[in-house]
């Protein structure tokens, strides 16, 4: 079971979360090694906030919607590790590992836009900052290695934001329409 020192608060109302309940969630590492985690849902105490929906308190080593363990993943995006390595040879698939890129990929513009509003709404950084045309996430992938997933998808999740599924992504990334077998 997955035990929290931290107290979560609510995303749209800032109130506490209480445990609601648990789910069974799988976490996938190299080489089809399995683990099985009892992952917290979390609710609002306060029966008139708005949101009145479960949060799961996943792990800093599992994204929301992946299997994967985040550092895999990670690796896997920077090219560290590929479906060539005996370790990871069938899993994760080589399709897996194209999805990974591609959802990285799509959701750039996404995470970069949703750094800076935390930057400027957060920690008061100034307009200029704002139209910086620099990635953020790209500064975060030199400057975190490893690790940067972890911190992007905590400040995300944790701040009422996500990174879009790959499915649900409308993107003209090359990589994105490659992994899809479109045309751009």
């Amino acid at each position: 079971m997955i035990i929290s020192e931290e107290n979560p608060v609510c995303r749209a109302c800032g109130g506490p979360l209480y445990t609601y309940d648990h789910k069974k969630r799988v976490h996938k590492k190299a080489g089809g090694i399995k683990e099985w985690y009892l992952i917290p849902r979390m609710r609002c105490a306060d029966e008139n906030c708005e949101c009145q929906t479960l949060h799961s308190a996943l792990p800093d080593n599992l994204c929301a919607n992946k299997h994967y363990d985040a550092g895999l993943i990670e690796d896997v995006v920077e090219g560290v590790v590929t479906s060539d390595d005996s370790e990871t040879e069938n899993y994760p698939c080589e399709d897996t590992m194209k999805n990974w890129k591609a959802w990285i990929a799509g959701n750039t513009t996404n995470i970069d836009g949703q750094l800076r509003s935390f930057g400027h709404r957060l920690l008061e950084f100034s307009v200029e900052f704002l139209n910086d045309s620099r990635s953020l996430l790209q500064e975060l992938r030199t400057r975190i290695s490893p690790g940067w997933l972890k911190a992007v998808s905590w400040l995300l999740y944790n701040h009422g934001h996500r990174i879009t599924p790959l499915g649900r992504l409308k993107t003209t990334h090359p990589l994105f329409f490659a992994v899809n077998g479109e045309t751009g």
